[in-house]
């Protein structure tokens, strides 16, 4: 099998795709697939890597990074999505193999401030219910993340916001895909790891594999090249970024908040394959089997 990672500047930013290997690969004829791809896509950039059996075949980065007019490289980091999830149910499994939490404990034994207007049923949300998204929260309840507490900021905003909302099922029998499920994990890893959800996933993943030009939301240096996010505006891709003197919003950064470049992203993805003992613990099959969710999903 062959792995391809892709990253774009439009629309879903991050894709991992494999493909069945039909001989040597043909890094020409792939680039310009690739190059097809971008054009007829309208985007503004891209980066691409092929890994096969634990080698990467091919990397390289596609047109500009930016309105500056930045190229694209191997190391320009871009916005990954909700592909922070799976570094999210990592650093859960990890945990878990540290005697920290049990997977099948309710949430409420770490985070007992946590609550749905129906209590009975929210403290009977395990930690496994929120990683496969069978915790009853809906779609709808994860896109928002509504503070109600002013003395509250960043994950433990969002997770607060939960408390008026009603659950959609009973705890572990229905999967609905929310973001609200990883952004109450986010909190849980700031509570058990007693550091913030930025420094945990950079001292539990980054550093270990040497992820240099990997983040949560804001980048450690100027150094790092950012590409900037577009969106479709009547057709055409238009930059979107927050503006200049923002304060960050940390809200939802355990269910998007991670950037990382296509050199990085390639090196995560083999070490998860490989099970890597610098981040995957011994132990950790059972969030790597795939529970099946529906006919679209599983």
């Amino acid at each position: 099998m062959i792995g391809v990672l892709l990253f774009v500047l439009l629309g879903q930013q991050v894709m991992a795709v494999q493909q069945d290997a039909g001989g040597d690969f043909d890094v020409t004829a792939f680039d310009a697939t690739v190059a097809k791809m971008r054009e007829d896509a309208g985007a503004p950039g891209m980066a691409v890597a092929v890994l096969r059996n634990g080698q990467t075949l091919h990397a390289k980065g596609y047109g500009i990074a930016g309105p500056d007019g930045q190229l694209v490289t191997t190391q320009t980091a871009f916005q990954t999505g909700s592909i922070t999830k799976s570094f999210v149910a990592l650093v859960i499994l990890q945990m878990a193999s540290e005697g920290k939490l049990d997977l099948d404990d309710p949430v409420v034994r770490y985070v007992p401030t946590f609550r749905t207007a129906d209590k009975s049923q929210s403290d009977r949300i395990t930690i496994d219910h929120l990683v496969t998204h069978h915790s009853g929260l809906t779609t709808l309840d994860g896109n928002s993340a509504n503070a109600v507490d002013p003395s509250l900021s960043g994950p433990a905003a969002a997770v607060a916001g939960l408390a008026d909302v009603q659950l959609f099922a009973e705890p572990g029998t229905t999967f609905q895909y929310s973001n609200a499920n990883y952004v109450l994990l986010s909190h849980l890893i700031e509570v058990l790891d007693d550091q913030p959800f930025e420094q945990a996933l950079k001292t539990r993943i980054f550093e270990p594999l040497g992820m240099t030009n990997s983040f949560v939301q804001v980048p450690p240096s100027d150094a790092i090249a950012v590409a900037t996010g577009y969106r479709l505006w009547f057709g055409a891709p238009r930059p979107w970024q927050p503006e200049p003197d923002a304060e960050p919003d940390r809200r939802m950064i355990g269910a998007g908040g991670v950037s990382a470049s296509i050199e990085d992203l390639a090196r995560y993805v083999e070490a998860v394959r490989a099970r890597d003992p610098r981040i995957v613990p011994e132990g950790a099959g059972r969030l790597f089997v795939i529970k099946p969710f529906n006919e679209q999903w599983g």
